[in-house]
């Protein structure tokens, strides 16, 4: 406030001076609540909970993660609201390197907070087949810069990098959605390129870390 207050009565370029001012003081507040996401995470991470070992998923990662894959099949998580699906995938790679999104009625997913030098992992959170049918490139990681975003201007359109990364989608319902879908070419591109887990039980191990305040997540 003392460096707004002097920008004023001095009056020179008060406009532009301004607006750097708020630019500025917006990218301290980002600073900030980064630093504060990250110290919550690394509480969380401290009294984690144990999951149970899937080795469908374990495998599926070893594959995933090599380095340098011209295409990479994305992992699918189905099962009903707290079985801990969505803490099970963030835990995969680790809750600070994923990158969650909310996919719920999303065609186009927003990726411009993805960070390659951060993020191994994005959590599609209730995609649908149809948003991964018409992100197709996207969802086989290839390695060369993926254009997303693009508007008639081209001024909303931006590029990722996810050949590093690994591609994980939690839903309640996939397995019907897919069934749904119109074309049947459709789902046989997606049943080529997921690999399909579905959770009939709870991936918590009873009695460790804070599995009973995370059960309601995924």
């Amino acid at each position: 406030m003392d460096g707004r207050r002097e920008l004023i009565l001095c009056g020179k370029g008060l406009a532009r001076r301004l607006a750097d001012l708020d630019k500025l003081e917006h990218c301290l507040e980002e600073l900030r609540l980064r630093d504060r996401i990250a110290e919550i995470e690394r509480q969380h991470e401290a009294t984690a909970c144990a999951f149970r070992r899937l080795p469908v998923v374990e495998d599926w990662l070893r594959e995933a993660s090599r380095p340098a894959l011209r295409r990479k099949r994305f992992l699918v998580l189905q099962g009903d609201s707290g079985v801990g699906k969505s803490c099970y995938a963030r835990s995969l790679l680790g809750a600070s390197r994923t990158l969650e999104l909310n996919c719920a009625g999303c065609r186009w997913p927003d990726l411009r907070g993805f960070r390659p030098e951060l993020h191994r992992a994005v959590l599609f959170d209730e995609a649908s087949p149809e948003m991964v049918c018409a992100q197709r490139k996207l969802f086989q990681c290839p390695p060369v810069l993926i254009d997303l975003g693009h508007s008639p201007t081209g001024q909303s359109g931006y590029r990722v990098w996810l050949n590093d990364a690994v591609l994980i989608v939690c839903s309640n319902g996939w397995r019907e959605a897919l069934a749904a879908l119109p074309e049947e070419s459709d789902r046989q591109w997606i049943e080529a390129n997921q690999v399909f887990v579905m959770i009939h039980h709870r991936l918590f191990v009873p009695g460790t870390g804070g599995s009973a305040s995370a059960a309601g997540s995924g």
